[in-house]
């Protein structure tokens, strides 16, 4: 219908989520409640992604894809397994199909906010304290984001310039995978967790998987290559939205 109506997709916003369907190492817990978590966290993101992807390719004119994932992609969750594979599972399938889109001049990318005041985190607040406290450990108690929050930086990545049609990625910058997953802390920053450069200091250890094996020298030829970003533009306006 969207595209019959519209003849083409400038943007699509996938904001799926659950939480978790009871305790993972509860031998009553059945298998099928877990998998829901993976149907919704993670299978229908990847579906989403793969629709909205082939609509613009075949429409040649790029696009922006947007997944809202979470923090427990980044982190681990001890106390929710299931959920953080799924938002995991998220973010290393952004960083790897973000080099077979560039080409498109598709923007793909993934935010991964710490706890928002929605619904899900205030139902386990007021309904499992206990668990969200072992949940949020240190951030128990400290104001939630705003969703707003979550929109701002949506509204800002789309900002950026769409990559470059018929742009490839070059091997290292699709292998370190930076520019295209946002971690918003409790505080409302927003970082990159995989970039290479060393001016981001909110994550210690922030590098690429190889970093150790490279150089001084090269190390600061990756950094200077991946630290560089197009200035920020305002997005046409279209109608020809989806989330």
């Amino acid at each position: 219908e969207h595209m019959a109506r519209f003849h083409g997709m400038d943007l699509a916003v996938l904001n799926a989520g659950i939480g978790e369907r009871g305790d993972f190492l509860d031998p009553n817990n059945t298998t099928e409640a877990l998998e829901k978590t993976l149907d919704v966290d993670l299978r229908a993101v990847i579906t989403g992604v793969r629709y909205a992807a082939q609509a613009m390719i075949t429409a040649g004119n790029g696009g922006r894809i947007i997944s809202i994932a979470s923090a427990a992609g980044i982190f681990p969750l001890t106390v929710g397994p299931y959920y953080a594979a799924a938002k995991a599972g998220v973010v290393h399938f952004t960083r790897s199909l973000v080099p077979r889109l560039a080409p498109e001049g598709i923007q793909l990318a993934t935010i991964c906010p710490q706890y928002v005041d929605t619904p899900l985190v205030q139902n386990m607040l007021k309904n499992t304290p206990e668990v969200a406290k072992a949940m949020m450990g240190p951030l128990f108690g400290q104001p939630l984001l705003k969703p707003q929050q979550v929109v701002d930086l949506l509204i800002n990545t789309t900002h950026k310039p769409l990559p470059q049609k018929g742009r490839k990625v070059p091997f290292r910058e699709a292998y370190a995978g930076a520019g295209c997953v946002f971690l918003l802390l409790q505080n409302a920053s927003a970082v990159d967790p995989f970039a290479a450069n060393t001016s981001h200091k909110a994550l210690q250890g922030a590098r690429t998987a190889n970093a150790g094996s490279l150089s001084s020298k090269q190390q600061q030829q990756q950094q200077q290559g991946l630290g560089q970003g197009g200035g920020l533009r305002q997005p046409a306006k279209s109608n020809k939205l989806a989330a």
